[in-house]
């Protein structure tokens, strides 16, 4: 429930973390996409969970066995689909959590903090990776050095910090900062200590308190505004679209969700399909749509069967889908956008066919009744006109392509932003600079 404000000072946080702990993956990723959104100076200190648990006379939550159920099988889930990150509890997990520890790993990170801090986020990221998504070990020295490798170090840096880890000023360094963080009031991990304005350094515990950093870093509460104008169509309307929607909670967002016929732009605009050009067309299926898929983690993956979809058989019949569902359950939309966006590009599966249509609404958690309501309505003279006006709105806005979106600023003007790479544009005038 926070909204950027024009400062051009950084904030700092600290961040104690262990790479053992499932919530620490989550709070890790959410803190840095916050980075640039609230201008942070991120400290990474990374320390031993087990000397923090020791240190403050704590047990871990999962040690009580409803919690530790509750945890694996509901809370972790259910977050790691909120924050979009691939994070998946196992029994493998569990055993490297419980029994195998993570205290080679953390020196390890240790000694590459001295030798080159800027590795420090990149090889976390990959670890973090490692042992919850793809259940490796993180322990042993082949897996450090593929997860440095993974992270772009070089062979030598990575070799050298192998070595230091063994050394007894890495151990009483990551001692060291253990302690400190003991002092600093923390009690598990993640911990964050957070530099206020006036000086003060606010400890704050877990995941889930961003709001409250937020708080403390004096930023303001003031819902904002996005029409979001889209074609399923699109590949970048998808990225828009996630992106978009991890950002309304950073952001106070109140998302107006328009879909539109991305063909229907076009034609009114004279405009054409960035495809038609095959250097640039080679480049974005090619190039750049695997990259930005990476980048933002949108699992999006092009083949010919997407791009015969969206160049040959289109998405009316989809838009008016949506255009029905709108009227019906707006409240439906979003999710219902977010199944076929996932069916089109991610499992390459129709996305027009009543059966097609039906599945994703059922995969948005959509009753049967509501759905066929909607499959009924879509084909109505109503719904048709309401999806041409939606259309035709949009291109009186300005609109030449999928994704657009309008931005209400807070002295009551509407700026159009194109395209899903201009968070920055969209995040200064929210800023009101």
């Amino acid at each position: 429930t926070l909204l950027i404000q024009p400062s051009k000072m950084s904030r700092r946080i600290d961040f104690y973390y262990d790479i053992v702990s499932p919530y620490t993956y989550l709070g890790f990723e959410v803190l840095c996409r916050h980075r640039s959104v609230w201008n942070l100076a991120i400290h990474f200190r990374p320390f031993f969970l087990g000397g923090i648990m020791k240190g403050a006379n704590n047990r871990p939550p999962a040690t009580v066995p409803l919690k530790g159920e509750h945890m694996m099988q509901c809370d972790l889930p259910r977050l790691a689909k909120h924050y979009s990150v691939p994070l998946v509890m196992n029994d493998r997990v569990v055993e490297i959590m419980f029994n195998t520890g993570t205290l080679s790993t953390m020196r390890f990170l240790t000694a590459l903090q001295q030798k080159q801090p800027d590795a420090v986020e990149p090889v976390s990221r990959q670890l973090f990776y490692r042992l919850f998504s793809s259940h490796q070990d993180v322990a042993q020295p082949d897996s450090l050095r593929a997860a440095a490798e993974a992270a772009g170090l070089s062979a030598d840096v990575t070799a050298a910090a192998l070595t230091d880890m063994l050394s007894e000023e890495v151990k009483s360094r990551l001692k060291s900062v253990t302690d400190e963080a003991v002092k600093l009031g923390a009690f598990g991990s993640p911990t964050f200590i957070v530099h206020t304005e006036d000086g003060r350094q606010e400890m704050v515990f877990g995941s889930d308190r961003f709001h409250i950093i937020g708080d403390l870093l004096a930023i303001s509460a003031m819902s904002r505004r996005i029409d979001f104008y889209y074609d399923i169509l699109s590949p970048y309307s998808y990225l828009g679209f996630e992106v978009l929607c991890r950002h309304r909670s950073v952001w106070n967002l109140v998302i107006n969700f328009r879909p539109f016929l991305l063909r229907g732009v076009m034609q009114s605009t004279g405009n054409r399909s960035p495809g038609s050009v095959q250097l640039k067309a080679d480049y974005m299926l090619g190039r750049d749509l695997p990259r930005l898929s990476k980048h933002y983690r949108v699992p999006l993956v092009m083949n010919d069967k997407v791009v015969e979809r969206m160049f040959k058989i289109g998405t009316m019949s989809t838009m008016q889908f949506l255009t029905a569902m709108q009227k019906r359950q707006p409240d439906a939309v979003e999710e219902v956008s977010r199944q076929l966006f996932y069916r089109l590009f991610s499992s390459h599966q129709d996305v027009a066919q009543p059966d097609s249509l039906r599945a994703a609404a059922e995969a948005a958690g959509l009753s049967a009744d509501v759905t066929a309501a909607a499959l009924t309505d879509m084909l109505s003279d109503e719904v048709k006109s309401r999806l041409k006006t939606v259309t035709d709105e949009a291109v009186k806005l300005g609109a030449f392509g999928s994704p657009t979106f309008i931005v209400h600023t807070e002295d009551g003007r509407q700026e159009m932003v194109f395209g899903s790479d201009r968070f920055h544009i969209i995040g200064d005038l929210l800023a009101f600079k």
